[in-house]
C-alpha cells in the first residue's frame, strides 16, 4: 500500500471509530474480569474443576469449541484463578462481536455497522455471557456465526477459503446441543447458495476438505451420545416434558423476558429489567416491521425462520438458553436503525444540516443506551446483594 493510501486511511473518520469500538470491546471484556464480583458461581466452580484435554473431550464432546479453548487455557496455566477461568468466554465474546460487526457492515454499510456494534458490545446480556464461565456464550456466538457463513457464501461465493471456513463453522456448531435444528433450517433455506459454493466454485481437493471440515467432529459427538445417553440434551429437549399449560407459559415467557421483564437469574441478570432497553426495543420493532414488509426476501425468510426455531427451542426449556435469540434481536435493531436513517435521508436528500442532525440524534441515543447497559452491568448488578449470594464460592 502506498503512503498516500495510508494517509487516506488515517484521514477516514470511520477508521478511528472502528478502532474506538475495538478498544471499547477489549476493555469491557477484560476490565476486572476476575474480581468484578468477589467470588464465583457454583456453575463456574464446576467449569473450572471439570476434566479437559483429550480425556475430558472424548468423554463428553458437547460444547466442543469452548471446551477446546478451556483445555488449552488450563493446560498452559495449571493454576488458574477466576480471570483465566472466564477468559475463554471473553475470547468467544470477542469473536461474536467482530462477526456481528462484519454482518451488519455487509448488510447495511459502515455507519450502521459502527453504531449497532457499539450497542451490541455494551449490551448487558452480551457482557454477562462473555464474562461468565458458562455455555451461554456458545449460543450467542453460534447464532451469529451461522449468519456469518451466509455472508461469507454470498459475498465471497468464489472464494474457496470462505466456503471451507463456512463448512468448518457448521461442523463446530453440530457439537452444540440444539443447533442441529438451526443448521437444518439454514441448509433448507440457503441450499442454492451452498450448492453453488460447493459444486461450482471448489476444486476436488477443496470439496474433500469441505466435507472433512463438516464431519470431522461427528464421530466423537456420536460417541458422546452413545455412551452418555444424552440424546435429549443434544436435541435441545427437556429431560421430562412438562404439561401443555407449562409449555404455553414458557412460550410467552421468552417474549416477556426479551421485551418486558428479564429472567430472575441472579448469576446472569439484574432483577427484573428487560433484556432489551427501550431504545433497542424500539429499533427491534421497527426492524421486524421492515422485514415483514419484505417477507419475500431471502434474508427476511432466513432471519424469521432462525428466530422462530430459536424461540421454540428456548421455550421448550432444554439446554438451549436465551443467549441464542438475543443476537437476532440486535440484528433486527440494526435493521431498524438503517431503516430510520434511510427514511430520514429520503426526506432530506440534499440538506447537509438536516442529515447531520439525524445522525447526531442517533449517535446520542446510542451513547445513552450504551451508558445505561454499562451501568446496569458494571455498577448495579455488581453491587446487588443477590449477586453476591450467587457468587459466594472460591476456586481452590
Amino acid at each position: 500500500m502506498k503512503l498516500k493510501n495510508y494517509r487516506f486511511l488515517l484521514k477516514n473518520h470511520y477508521t478511528y471509530l472502528y478502532f474506538a469500538a475495538l478498544a471499547l470491546l477489549i476493555f469491557v471484556l477484560l476490565y476486572r474480569l476476575g474480581n468484578l464480583v468477589s467470588g464465583v458461581s457454583p456453575g463456574e466452580v464446576a467449569a473450572a474443576q471439570a476434566k479437559y484435554g483429550w480425556h475430558g473431550l472424548s468423554n463428553s464432546f458437547f460444547y466442543f469449541p469452548l471446551k477446546l479453548v478451556r483445555s488449552i487455557d488450563f493446560k498452559l496455566f495449571a493454576v488458574h484463578g477466576q480471570s483465566l477461568t472466564r477468559l475463554p468466554n471473553a475470547l468467544f465474546g470477542l469473536l461474536s462481536a467482530l462477526s456481528f460487526s462484519f454482518i451488519i457492515y455487509v448488510w447495511h454499510g459502515k455507519k450502521i455497522s459502527i453504531l449497532s456494534t457499539f450497542l451490541f458490545i455494551t449490551a448487558a446480556w452480551f457482557l454477562h455471557a462473555s464474562r461468565l464461565a458458562s455455555y451461554d456464550i456458545l449460543y450467542l456466538w453460534g447464532s451469529i456465526s451461522l449468519l456469518l457463513t451466509q455472508c461469507l457464501l454470498s459475498e465471497y461465493s468464489e472464494s474457496k477459503l470462505a466456503t471451507l471456513l463456512s463448512f468448518f463453522i457448521w461442523g463446530l456448531l453440530l457439537t452444540i446441543p440444539g443447533f442441529i435444528y438451526l443448521l437444518l433450517v439454514f441448509f433448507v433455506l440457503e441450499k442454492n447458495l451452498i450448492i453453488v459454493a460447493y459444486f461450482k466454485n471448489s476444486t476436488n481437493t477443496y470439496k474433500l476438505l469441505d466435507i472433512l471440515a463438516l464431519i470431522i467432529w461427528l464421530p466423537l459427538t456420536i460417541k458422546t451420545l452413545i455412551h452418555s445417553a444424552n440424546l435429549k440434551i443434544y436435541l435441545g429437549l427437556p429431560s421430562h416434558f412438562p404439561n401443555i399449560g407449562h409449555i404455553t407459559k414458557d412460550f410467552f415467557a421468552v417474549a416477556v423476558h426479551l421485551f418486558i421483564r428479564g429472567p430472575e437469574y441472579t448469576n446472569i441478570w439484574l432483577g427484573k429489567a428487560p433484556i432489551l432497553d427501550f431504545f433497542v426495543l424500539a429499533l427491534c420493532v421497527i426492524g421486524i416491521y421492515f422485514y415483514i414488509t419484505h417477507i419475500k426476501s431471502s434474508r427476511a425468510k432466513l432471519l424469521f425462520s432462525l428466530f422462530t426455531a430459536s424461540y421454540i427451542l428456548i421455550a421448550l426449556g432444554g439446554a438451549v438458553t436465551l443467549s441464542l435469540i438475543v443476537p437476532f434481536a440486535y440484528i433486527f435493531a440494526a435493521t431498524g436503525m438503517a431503516y430510520l436513517l434511510h427514511e430520514w435521508f429520503s426526506v432530506f436528500p440534499k440538506n447537509p444540516i438536516a442529515r447531520r442532525l439525524g445522525i447526531s440524534i442517533l449517535c446520542l441515543a446510542v451513547f445513552f443506551s450504551s451508558l445505561y447497559n454499562l451501568r446496569a452491568y458494571f455498577v448495579a448488578w455488581r453491587h446487588d446483594p443477590t449477586t453476591h449470594q450467587s457468587f459466594n464460592r472460591r476456586l481452590e
